[in-house]
């Protein structure tokens, strides 16, 4: 069995064009790259288990807690987010494009709250340094009085283009 996942490919060479370009403007030539799929001929086992589907657990840190935004570091989000979307759709997020999306926070066992898409406080991008940022509407934040060192869970329904969310304290 194999799918698709996403990668960069880097342009170390430059063309010609590229080449004098540079030299015209007394800059060094940037090394480029572009988001693109290869086949992964052995794909994680992604067994789904609905007793406990978190693929992304981590610590909240403080200042997540006062913007709403939680930080995905880049090997969680192409592991978990992308390798399920599309191209073009992780190509938009990799862009620097802020995607609206549809967060369901699924902490309290007894109901689901469903946050977003014509939200604009819920949003998935690209943040610096290659990671990403999930944010959440500060309901979420307040509802579930979040602080510092909480441990969350995430994972991306791609089939629904839903983030579920959950804290568990």
């Amino acid at each position: 069995m194999s799918s698709m996942k996403k990668t960069y490919y880097y342009n170390f060479f430059p063309t010609k064009q590229e080449e004098l370009a540079a030299l015209a403007t007394n800059r060094p030539y940037q090394v480029s790259r572009t988001l693109i799929e290869i086949r992964d001929d052995a794909p994680p086992l992604n067994v789904f288990d609905p007793s406990n589907p978190w693929k992304i657990r981590k610590r909240l840190e403080g200042q997540e807690i006062t913007s709403g935004k939680i930080r995905l570091s880049h090997e969680d989000v192409f592991e978990h987010v992308f390798r399920y979307s599309s191209l073009e759709s992780a190509n938009e997020v990799v862009m620097g494009k802020k995607v609206l999306v549809k967060v369901c926070d699924m902490t309290d066992d007894s109901g689901h709250v469903m946050y977003g898409p014509y939200d604009d406080q819920v949003f998935f991008e690209k943040a610096l340094h290659d990671e990403y940022v999930l944010a959440l509407h500060m309901a979420m934040v307040r509802n579930h009085g979040l602080k510092k060192g909480d441990e969350i869970g995430i994972f991306y329904d791609a089939k629904n283009e839903i983030f579920y969310f959950k804290c568990f304290h």
